[in-house]
């Protein structure tokens, strides 16, 4: 950036502007995910993994039969080993798409947690799995919601594209244009502070956090992809390959 000022002579919020405008792009490009239509298949089997539904084959293939005991454990499994049984707080067939949504980040792969024997028995054993059963219908909409989340990662930077407003190309799709209006992000704008303008921005979408997403090192690869950029783009511009006319607007 100092080279475009104290080189060519380009106004300081100007370059600022525009670099932070192309940084916007790349950042856009490169945050997850990449295959928007593989990411939303892989929601629906992750999603369906983590639920028995109500009339699916994952609990009439046991032969279980669905029965309620007394205790209100619903029973769907008698093998060898155990006794197998849900217990009444995962018995979640009226819940809503609502309810079921935070249990997402709680459960495991498998929706499935082992818990400790209860009444061990010299000829029988019972195992309590933690599996939240639920209605297919309601898992269908959950998954409908969460692949309508797709892109609101990416547009988390958004939120300061209209200040910023880059042009030319790598404009960002509209499977994240469209979560523009609810980017979650923000930016502080410092171009006008004279003698030391800034520009900040911010992506505060749900998942940022996520060590799989790793934004920490896509930010910085971000920055190391438009630092190359610039220091090519400057060396053109001094030989007169590119026109200075043209920076604010390429």
């Amino acid at each position: 950036m100092t080279g475009f000022v104290d080189r060519l002579g380009i106004e300081g919020p100007v370059v600022l502007k525009k670099e932070m405008g192309e940084l916007l792009k790349t950042l856009i490009k490169i945050t997850p995910p990449k295959d928007p239509a593989k990411t939303r298949g892989s929601i629906g089997n992750s999603i369906s993994t983590k639920f028995a539904a109500a009339g699916d084959s994952d609990l009439s293939e046991h032969g279980g039969g669905g029965k309620v005991g007394k205790s209100g454990i619903l029973w769907y499994r008698t093998d060898s080993d155990f006794l197998r049984g849900v217990a009444p707080e995962n018995d979640m067939r009226k819940a809503s798409v609502e309810e079921l949504r935070p249990l997402l980040y709680r459960l495991r792969k498998s929706g499935r947690q082992i818990l400790p024997f209860r009444h061990p028995r010299d000829q029988q054993r019972v195992m309590i799995l933690q599996t939240v059963l639920t209605r297919r219908s309601t898992v269908n909409k959950l998954i409908a919601q969460i692949k309508g989340h797709v892109g609101r990662l990416k547009a988390g930077w958004l939120a300061s594209w209209d200040r910023l407003s880059p042009g030319g190309g790598n404009q960002p799709p509209q499977w994240v244009t469209r979560h523009k209006a609810g980017a979650r992000g923000y930016f502080v704008d410092g171009l006008g502070v004279k003698g030391f303008p800034s520009f900040t921005i911010a992506n505060t979408a749900v998942g940022v956090g996520n060590p799989r997403n790793n934004l920490t090192w896509l930010v910085q690869g971000a920055l190391n992809i438009r630092a190359k950029a610039m220091r090519a783009n400057l060396a053109l511009f001094m030989k007169g390959k590119k026109h200075l006319g043209d920076y604010a607007r390429a």
